[in-house]
Formats: C-alpha cells, structure tokens, sequence
C-alpha cells in the first residue's frame, strides 16, 4: 500500500475541507463546531488560508486522500517565527502512522528555513498535546501569539 506526500492541488480543497470540518466534529470543540456554523463558505475559508502558506502537502493512499500539512512563516510586532499549519489526518485514518510521515516531512523542509524553532498553535486538546509531545515538541508560553490555542515549539537546530 503506497503512501505518497506531494503539493496540494486545487481539486484536493472540497476533500480537505471534509477531513477538517470532520475532525473538528468528532473533538466536540464548541468554539470551532460554532465557527463552522457561522461560516457560509468553510471550503473558500479553508483555500484563503492554504494559498497564504509558503508549503502545502497532502498525503493520499492509492489516490484517497488522508491528511495534509502547512508551513508558514509569520511575523509576530519584530519577531519572524515558522509555524506547523493545518495538520489534519481523516478521522478513520488517525493512528495508523500517517501524522507522524507527514509531521517528520515537514520537519526535515522546516530545516530548510533559516529558524531555531518549528512553532505550532495545537487546539487545547489533551490528546493533541499529548502527541505533539511524544514528538519532541514542548509546550512554551509565548506572549506573540493570539492565546486562543496552546502554543508548541520543536528545536530545528542546537539552541540553548
């Protein structure tokens, strides 16, 4: 069963809308659940924020897409950070391996950049955290970001 990692395509949007309105349904997180509600068009909220990212990758098993996940870098007053977006894998498909690929993908593409740290902000869900954890991420508190999520780091390179 092969695994591919590539770019996302426009034609991928209406199945990665799908996975992530899903995962947020079956986490039953009110605020997000509230926010789909309120949205006339999830799918054009979705493809704004994918083409404001600098890298955008879908994997897919024999052409069902599984998951996806963004790289961006922003600038927080004087500060330039590189974030972890939009990682989602389909619910049915979550703890078969498929994250962690694409996690350590972008991973290794983070090191590209010029950055100490690969930052993400990860919904306030225990299990969210748990395993952002058990990847080497620490939980930091960063007074740049919004407060709204829990805020992760992973070290890119040797820092003290």
């Amino acid at each position: 069963m092969i695994k591919m990692i590539r770019e996302y395509r426009d034609k991928d949007l209406k199945k990665i809308s799908k996975i992530i309105k899903n995962n947020y349904y079956h986490i039953n997180i009110i605020k997000y659940i509230t926010i789909l509600l309120k949205l006339k068009s999830f799918s054009r909220q979705i493809e704004k924020d994918i083409k404001s990212m600098d890298k955008f990758f879908i994997i897919e098993k024999e052409g069902n897409v599984l998951g996806c996940i963004g790289l961006k870098q922003v600038t927080y007053g004087n500060l330039k950070v590189i974030e972890l977006r939009k990682l989602h894998i389909k619910w049915k498909n979550q703890k078969n391996g498929y994250g962690k690929l694409l996690l350590n993908f972008i991973i290794d593409i983070s090191k590209e950049y010029n950055y100490n740290y690969l930052y993400a902000q990860v919904i306030d869900y225990e299990p969210s955290r748990k395993w952002f954890k058990k990847f080497g991420f620490e939980q930091v508190d960063e007074p740049w970001f919004n407060g709204r999520n829990i805020v992760v780091r992973y070290p890119l390179r040797n820092v003290k």
